[in-house]
């Protein structure tokens, strides 16, 4: 995920400031979400995160900004920044991360991260199911 997370606060500059982009390099474009819509439209089996390109990658990111606000991210970082855990495996890293971002948005996002083939442990799922409510009133993922 690191690849990519390095871009959250591009995209979010992007935005805020609606700076054009070179087309070679501006992300968020038409082409990138109509191939994020293709990837969530395949069956779950077929689905994983981590072999997806990082543009793909950025709409999922981009989306949980979408929807839980220019917030989400800052507290995110500033939780991360305080933390004593060490994360010694891409398992605890993803772990951290989706725990986290359940928390943040006080919701249980267990449906939005499998939709996406992060496939989460079940110690994640388990900690994701302590929020209050689950994730599913607005379709991110390339729903009406």
């Amino acid at each position: 995920m690191l690849e990519v997370t390095v871009n959250i606060y591009t995209l979010a500059a992007n935005h805020l400031h609606r700076l054009v982009s070179d087309p070679q390099t501006e992300h968020a474009t038409v082409q990138e979400w109509n191939q994020a819509k293709a990837y969530l439209a395949q069956a779950a089996s077929n689905k994983d995160y981590d072999e997806q390109d990082n543009f793909t990658k950025l709409v999922m990111l981009k989306q949980l900004r979408v929807v839980f606000g220019n917030h989400f991210y800052a507290q995110l970082h500033r939780n991360a920044r305080k933390t004593n855990e060490t994360f010694l495996t891409d398992a605890d890293k993803k772990h951290y991360f989706m725990t986290q971002a359940a928390e943040i948005a006080q919701k249980d996002l267990t449906p939005y991260f499998v939709t996406w083939g992060l496939k989460p442990e079940q110690r994640t799922v388990a900690e994701m199911h302590k929020q209050p409510e689950v994730y599913a009133a607005t379709p991110v993922y390339g729903g009406q």
